[in-house]
């Protein structure tokens, strides 16, 4: 599970970023539970690459609403979790792997891939 603050002066700081916590669920291909503030790019990426689930909180959350959408998270088949896995572990090497990432830098300064 990732999160982000509510704090206006933070929110502007983290709203187009990606968590370092998503890179390492993907790595070891978990699924991501990403929980915060609806307008966080991360619950964006989550849906499109539909690599786990994005709770939308603001800041009048109710605990119950929350409580119900991880029951309903967790009561997930294991075969759809493995499969969610799998998916977050070849969307993790082909776009978050340091090496893949690095080639066009490396690339451009004249290194070896």
């Amino acid at each position: 599970m990732t999160t982000v603050t509510f704090r206006p002066q933070n929110l502007r700081l983290f709203k187009h970023s990606l968590s370092t916590k998503l890179s390492e669920y993907l790595s070891v291909g978990k699924p991501v539970i990403s929980a915060g503030h609806p307008d966080w790019h991360l619950h964006q990426y989550v849906l499109e690459n539909r690599c786990g689930w994005a709770i939308n909180l603001d800041q009048d959350y109710k605990r119950t609403a929350i409580k119900e959408e991880l029951k309903r998270i967790l009561s997930t088949p294991k075969i759809e979790l493995r499969r969610i896995g799998r998916q977050n572990r070849q969307l993790w090497e082909r776009e978050h792997d340091v090496k893949v990432k690095a080639r066009h830098a490396r690339s451009v300064i004249g290194l070896s891939s």
